[in-house]
């Protein structure tokens, strides 16, 4: 079990501290128990999980910047 999940953090989460702009596919949402879980898909397939957002309006926000700089939401 341990060697399936090591694999899963190697191939396909990403661990860049900062990501360029022109590595990001897309903006991904995804409903897991009733919770919406935010992610970045990276050009070469990896994810990069974000951290919750406090309210709405800071969803709106960036979902508004992605799409100024030509991101997928």
């Amino acid at each position: 079990i341990s060697l399936v999940a090591l694999f899963y953090l190697i191939v396909k989460k990403s661990t860049l501290k900062k990501i360029p702009i022109n590595k990001i596919r897309q903006l991904k949402e995804k409903s897991f128990f009733g919770k919406n879980k935010f992610s970045l898909e990276l050009i070469n397939g990896k994810k990069r999980d974000l951290p919750n957002f406090k309210n709405a309006s800071e969803l709106y926000e960036t979902r508004k910047l992605l799409t100024e700089i030509g991101i997928q939401n």
